[in-house]
């Protein structure tokens, strides 16, 4: 009995050691979302980096700095680089930072130095910041200085648009899909302000389906309504760029989501809340049509709000049913979503119709509440 005792104990010890084994033998991977490599820059005829320098440094944690300071992530000493570059770099000399709570957000690069940080050549300044994008030079001092080409290891979609859009935008997750193409989320590179990006293709053909909104004269359309509109409540047009293949709209970002999703999470609005939303609504309108626009395709998903809050401001979206009409003019065109439409849309076939179609869909919608 003994001897099976001690048997059962050293199996067991065993097992022990096999579990504990198991347990710190899986190494944990780090995140790596980007990667500084040194360059072979020289300053007055001498390499900036010392020989013994890494070839790269990893960028694990959502902030990094560079600096004399000890506190820094890298302390440029003079076994790293050069003397004459160390003397002109500051205890702090910039810092580099990553949100990695939000999908394919993208880094930002802030100076706070005094001899200045350089980003492609340009100064950024103290206290200012710039987006980096893939492939970016950093150079220090001076912008002859280059010593780190930044590589995103984050997936980003720089190359599926053109150059004027990617140098101006980099281009983040995607907020939303409807007939006509793409909206995404975009940070301007030099002001590091978020936007919504509307990309309308070109093309009519939508899953081998032609598609009649994409028209170049619909598009056009939608461009010159969006660009004439100035409105608090209507959602403002930042910039339009023209490609061969689409067309990028670059428009505010509102983001406290649809009216349609607020309604349908929280069921019934309070009659307070919905008199302050419907009122924004009705204003809008307001001032569609004495601009001679109707838009046709009121509904819960065009209307945006500001931020989650109750009391938040709403602004009306997605112009590419609307139609600017002359006072004698009337549309003929049977177009919009049907739950919303007014019944002399309906029955058009041909027959006029004005501006007070919109008006019946701002009914729908307050009866949705």
């Amino acid at each position: 009995m003994g001897e099976a005792s001690q048997a059962t104990q050293t199996q067991t010890q065993t097992q022990n050691s096999q579990t504990e084994w198991s347990q710190t033998a899986a190494p944990i991977i780090p995140t790596i979302w980007g990667r500084l490599y040194c360059t072979n820059n020289s300053f007055q005829g001498k390499r900036c980096w010392k020989p013994n320098n890494p070839e790269y440094y990893d960028l694990i944690q959502p902030e990094f700095s560079l600096g004399r300071a000890l506190k820094c992530t890298l302390v440029m000493k003079k076994d790293v680089v050069t003397e004459d570059i160390v003397k002109n770099i500051s205890k702090q000399h910039f810092i580099i930072k990553r949100d990695m709570t939000e999908a394919l957000s993208p880094a930002v690069i802030t100076d706070l130095s005094y001899n200045g940080t350089f980003l492609n050549g340009h100064k950024i300044g103290k206290g200012n910041s710039r987006v980096l994008d893939d492939k970016d030079e950093i150079s220090l001092t001076l912008p002859t200085v280059k010593i780190f080409i930044f590589k995103d290891l984050l997936r980003n979609e720089q190359d599926q648009v053109p150059d004027e859009v990617s140098q101006q935008y980099y281009i983040s997750r995607t907020l939303g899909q409807g007939a006509c193409g793409l909206v995404k989320l975009v940070y301007h590179k030099t002001k590091c302000t978020k936007h919504a990006m509307k990309i309308i293709k070109k093309s009519r053909m939508t899953n081998g389906i032609i598609n009649n909104l994409n028209a170049p004269g619909n598009i056009q359309n939608e461009i010159n309504i969006m660009t004439a509109l100035r409105h608090p409540c209507i959602i403002s047009t930042e910039e339009v760029i023209d490609s061969p293949q689409a067309v990028y709209i670059i428009i505010e970002l509102m983001q406290g989501g649809e009216l349609f999703d607020r309604i349908t999470s929280r069921g019934r609005l309070s009659e307070q809340l919905t008199r302050f939303l419907f009122r924004q609504m009705v204003l809008a309108v307001k001032y569609l049509h004495s601009q001679g626009i109707t838009h046709r395709d009121l509904k819960p998903e065009n209307v945006l709000l500001e931020s989650a809050d109750d009391e938040t401001l709403v602004k009306i979206t997605d112009f590419g049913l609307s139609k600017f009409v002359g006072e004698d003019s009337f549309m003929k065109t049977m177009c919009g979503t049907p739950l919303y439409l007014a019944p002399e849309v309906l029955r058009a076939n041909g027959r006029g119709y004005g501006p007070e179609v919109d008006v019946w869909s701002l009914g729908v919608i307050f009866f949705v509440w």
